[in-house]
């Protein structure tokens, strides 16, 4: 029988944070648990979880060294005996609004002298493997018993829930409270806070633990400046959800902005390589990616000064390569003009156009 690292964590006044697991799939579990998560609580209240699965998915949370709760449906004594057959090291006990609730659960959860569990030498004792009643004080040791309080009801009647032997510690459930209170889903509303307060002060007059689902990064600091230790961080699949949705919507703001800099790029660069005299005349030259066509620029050799593009077709006709540097637009070239500030040799790239290019000693000129 393993330790209950859980009620350690809570003994030794340890943070100890855990997730409702409602992915009927053991991968989940597990993910959670390499995560380093302290506890999962299975829940088999709202998730269509089937007792096998239930089986698989706290042999997960033992892979990982995590403890395993299970939120039962009901205080019903079949379940309870069955998830504890399977490995469970607590009850979750939802809506809870009387003592006697507590007291049925603790009653089918225990073991000889505390309660009426059936005894059984399945998983949990190892197959037998080792003493069956030894292993009975053990499980007896490591079992949490925890009523979810969750109504009106059940804050008004908190200091008789909370006052029942055996319980492991105490967790709010705003959700369902703020539904009876006639605001559902508001769980910070006013009224909703203060019964969660009247909640918390009840747990520390008891001597019971209480744990906060955190919703918020400040609500959970608030709580924990109240020195709850025990938090449950919502579940698997709304943690997953907003991953998911988060991680898509990062890279979808990233592409809008990578394509709105392209645009606004590609304008900037029709601007920068200016279209001057004669740039869309016949037989001219394209600049690939600057978005400029200049006449005879690859025929004259000519480099726009600082400009970074390769001219389409970069040997033209006659056999001049085009500087790699750039083009020089013929007009500019001829008047000496500045496209959008970047100043052209103007004169040198005329008379070299004039001139024509001067054959390299040794070689035949590229032209012929």
């Amino acid at each position: 029988m393993r330790a209950n690292r859980l009620k350690e964590k809570i003994a030794a006044g340890v943070p100890a944070y855990g997730l409702f697991v409602s992915i009927p799939h053991p991968v989940a579990v597990e993910m959670i648990g390499h995560a380093d998560y302290d506890f999962v609580i299975i829940d088999r209240e709202h998730a269509s979880t089937s007792m096998e699965t239930t089986e698989s998915l706290i042999r997960a949370a033992e892979l990982t060294g995590m403890t395993p709760l299970v939120r039962v449906a009901g205080a019903e004594r079949t379940e309870i005996l069955k998830v504890l057959d399977c490995g469970a090291q607590g009850i979750v006990i939802p809506h809870v609004e009387c003592r006697e609730q507590v007291e049925e659960v603790v009653r089918c959860a225990f073991y000889h002298p505390i309660g009426r569990r059936s005894l059984n030498s399945g998983r949990p004792a190892a197959f037998a493997k080792h003493s069956l009643t030894a292993y009975i004080a053990r499980a007896n040791e490591a079992l949490l018993i925890v009523p979810m309080i969750e109504s009106a009801e059940g804050v008004a009647r908190r200091a008789s829930i909370l006052s029942a032997p055996h319980v492991g510690f105490v967790l709010e459930g705003a959700a369902d409270l703020s539904q009876s209170l006639g605001v559902p889903w508001d769980t910070g509303h006013p009224e909703v806070m203060r019964q969660l307060e009247l909640l918390h002060e009840a747990s520390q007059r008891c001597g019971v633990p209480y744990a906060t689902v955190s919703r918020s990064a400040d609500g959970h600091r608030l709580w924990a400046e109240k020195g709850v230790r025990i938090f449950v961080l919502g579940d698997d699949r709304n943690t997953a959800f907003r991953a998911y949705r988060g991680k898509r919507d990062d890279y979808v703001a990233a592409t809008r902005e990578a394509v709105a800099s392209a645009a606004n790029s590609g304008s900037k660069t029709e601007v920068t390589a200016t279209t001057v005299d004669g740039a869309s005349a016949p037989g001219g030259v394209k600049a690939d990616g600057a978005g400029t066509t200049v006449e005879g620029a690859a025929e004259r050799g000519g480099r726009a000064d600082g400009i970074a593009t390769t001219v389409d077709g970069a040997s033209a006709p006659g056999g001049v390569k085009a500087d790699g540097a750039g083009t020089t637009v013929q007009g500019a070239a001829e008047r000496g003009g500045r496209a959008d500030g970047i100043w052209l040799a103007a004169e040198a790239a005329a008379r070299q156009a004039a001139e024509g290019p001067k054959p390299i000693a040794g070689k035949k000129g590229e032209g012929g």
